[in-house]
């Protein structure tokens, strides 16, 4: 139990975050209401609330937000009305027909050092990428300040799997890319960034490892990668 502004929340049952869903739910009881309050991705989210409760612009907001280095959680919620037993409730009961809320923006600042320790590195010939389950856009103007990517440089993204295909994208604006030959990424790399998503990066590492590991030599920003992309993507080089 809590008190907030005088009235009791009774904590019912808690889902903590999970890497797969990209998700965190509670049921509470407060007052005479039982009400469920799901966090996440906004992506995660999005997928579980009801289509008509999402503002149109939705995905190009939390798109520009990841752009602009912003880390966002979406919130959302609904009445629980379910039969089942506290006890017996499952996440995937709860975390679904929910009513979006809104996001929750915040920042992370960057060690001052960070640009100098990168430098340092490439200085004595040591690659650098980043491996996080941030969002990719998030990831690369992190990269951007910290001197991973060259701010100068168009950056493309492996984005996501539409039809059994990769989606690349340009990071500045979403347009449409070609993708780049594999065969002269060594060139490609030279003026244009790579960066993927853990997506992306499990699609090729099922369909094409070849070609997994040859985007993977050339990719700085690895984004929205689950603990077991990050172990595999590590192991994908250490072999």
């Amino acid at each position: 139990l809590v008190s907030f502004r005088g009235e009791i929340i009774q904590y019912l049952k808690k889902f903590e975050f999970d890497h797969h869903s990209m998700t965190q739910s509670v049921i509470v009881r407060h007052g005479n209401q039982t009400i469920v309050y799901v966090k996440g991705s906004p992506e995660a989210v999005s997928k579980r609330c009801i289509a008509m409760s999402l503002p149109p612009n939705f995905e190009a907001k939390a798109r520009q937000s990841a752009r602009d280095g912003i880390y966002q959680l979406a919130m959302a919620s609904s009445k629980f009305s379910s039969n089942k037993p506290i006890s017996d409730i499952t996440r995937e009961d709860i975390e679904k027909d929910l009513t979006f809320s809104g996001f929750i923006n915040y920042q992370n600042s960057m060690k001052d050092d960070t640009p100098a320790v990168i430098r340092e590195l490439r200085d004595g010939g040591i690659s650098c990428a980043m491996i996080t389950g941030d969002n990719v856009l998030t990831g690369i103007y992190i990269a951007k300040k910290a001197g991973l990517i060259d701010p100068s440089k168009p950056v493309i993204i492996a984005n996501r799997i539409c039809d059994h295909s990769i989606e690349w994208v340009n990071a500045s604006d979403d347009r449409s890319e070609n993708p780049p030959d594999i065969s002269s990424l060594r060139d490609f790399s030279r003026d244009t960034s790579l960066s993927m998503t853990g997506e992306v990066w499990n699609y090729l590492l099922k369909c094409d490892p070849i070609a997994a590991l040859e985007y993977a030599k050339y990719t700085q920003v690895f984004g929205r990668t689950t603990p077991d992309d990050k172990v595999s993507i590590v192991s994908t080089f250490v072999e």
